[in-house]
């Protein structure tokens, strides 16, 4: 049998053979329970009486640009008393051949005052999945803090391949 041609162009870091194997993982996610969905009830916030339906002005999608690169959706929850926060990218594309595979977490949490605290969650995405065993490895969460017309994002990236970094300062896209 002749030998199967290789494709030269194509090149496999750590990073990138670590997100191939995260995202083709065929065991199906258990719902995620109280603790990981960050469902805490709220604690006298201004937003309290509100739901995030009703607070739509947060609600879009917003980017970071810079030495990382990431997107960032804010949505209301359909349970309504919630946020959902999907962070996508955090590759640096200064990195080269070695830049961390792209990185997607998924979180929810309550709108408290000037933000939201949002413990990632187990989910089936675009870039990767993160399952229940994975959380209890290494447990993530994402903060998100308005600041005028920007956003300011912190994020434990653990779930990620090295490199990567959600943080900085976003702006919301036309």
């Amino acid at each position: 049998m002749p030998p199967v041609p290789v494709r030269p162009a194509i090149t496999l870091t750590a990073a990138t053979c670590l997100a191939f194997a995260l995202s083709s993982c065929s065991q199906a996610a258990a719902p995620p329970d109280k603790t990981a969905r960050g469902t805490a009830p709220s604690q006298g916030t201004a937003n309290a009486d509100r739901p995030p339906s009703e607070q739509p002005e947060h609600a879009g999608h917003y980017a970071l640009r810079g030495v990382h690169v990431a997107d960032l959706e804010l949505t209301p929850s359909a349970d309504g008393a919630n946020w959902d926060v999907v962070l996508r990218g955090g590759s640096a594309a200064s990195d080269g051949a070695a830049v961390a595979a792209d990185c997607e977490l998924h979180a929810r949490g309550p709108l408290r005052d000037d933000g939201i605290e949002a413990n990632v969650m187990p989910f089936e995405g675009e870039l990767m999945s993160v399952t229940v065993a994975d959380l209890k490895r290494a447990p993530a969460s994402i903060t998100v803090r308005f600041d005028g017309p920007s956003i300011v994002v912190e994020a434990d990236a653990a779930l990620c391949g090295n490199g990567a970094d959600f943080n900085g300062r976003y702006q919301r896209r036309q």
